[in-house]
C-alpha cells in the first residue's frame, strides 16, 4: 500500500518508517513489520494497520481521521521527565562507586561510555538503573524507560505498550543487522562482546 500510494519509507530491522500522514511536524510515522500497529511521535497518533490503510487509499481521511493519540507515549515522557530531575547520571559516579555498581549487576565491568552516551542514570542508592527508551529515526523523544535493580529484576514504564527500545550501536553508528533480546542484562552482555556491524536492541517488555 505505501508503495502504490507513492509514500517512500525507510525500512528498518523491527519497523517501516514514513512521512506522517496525519500531522505537520516532519515527524516519522513507524509501522510494526509484523503486526502492522503504527506509531507517530509527534502528534502521538497510534493504531491499527487496517486503520492506516484506510488512510492511504482515502487521502482526505488523513485530516478527518477517528484515529485516537496514543496516551501512553504522553504518560512515558512525562514520568520520565519528572523521575529524572531526582537521578544521577553515570557520568558523575567515582571510580569506586563505577566498582560497587559493576558488583551489583554481577558483571565483571560495564561499558560505561556506551552507558554515559545512552543517557542511563542511577538513584541515590546507585540500586538502580534508569535507561530512557529511544525512538529510532528520533532521539528527542523519550517514551518512557526500563530501570534494572541490584536484585537483577527489570520493569518498565509504561508497564504495557511502551512504545521505545533500547539501542546498543557502535560509534560509527547504526548497523544493517540487529539482535533482538528481552532484557537490560542481556544487552549489557552482549554489549560487551565484540559484535562489529550489529546493533543490540532491547525489547520494552
Amino acid at each position: 500500500k505505501l508503495l502504490k500510494n507513492n509514500h517512500v519509507f525507510e525500512d528498518g530491522h523491527c519497523c517501516l518508517s514514513v512521512d506522517c500522514v496525519f500531522c505537520k511536524s516532519q515527524s516519522k510515522l513507524f509501522i510494526n513489520k509484523i503486526t502492522g500497529f503504527f506509531i507517530c511521535y509527534g502528534c502521538s497518533r497510534a493504531g491499527s494497520w487496517q486503520q492506516l490503510e484506510h488512510v492511504l487509499t482515502n487521502h482526505s481521511a488523513a485530516s478527518e481521521s477517528q484515529v485516537e493519540k496514543e496516551e501512553g507515549t504522553e504518560d512515558g515522557s512525562a514520568a520520565w521527565k519528572k523521575i529524572s530531575k531526582h537521578l544521577r547520571p553515570v557520568g558523575d559516579l567515582s571510580e569506586g562507586e563505577r566498582i560497587s555498581v559493576t558488583q551489583k549487576l554481577d558483571f565483571k565491568t560495564l561499558p560505561w561510555s556506551l552507558l554515559e552516551r545512552k543517557g542511563v542514570m542511577l538513584d541515590d542508592k546507585n540500586d538502580e538503573f534508569y535507561w530512557p527508551l529511544a525512538v529510532p529515526g528520533n532521539e528527542t523523544v523519550v517514551p518512557g524507560y526500563k530501570t534494572i535493580c541490584s536484585d537483577l529484576s527489570e520493569q518498565c514504564y509504561p508497564h504495557s505498550s511502551a512504545a521505545g527500545v533500547v539501542i546498543l550501536t557502535s560509534e560509527e553508528g547504526r548497523a544493517k543487522t540487529a539482535v533482538l533480546v528481552p532484557t537490560l542484562r542481556d544487552s549489557l552482555a552482549l554489549s560487551l562482546q565484540d559484535l562489529k556491524g550489529i546493533d543490540v536492541i532491547c525489547l520494552p517488555h
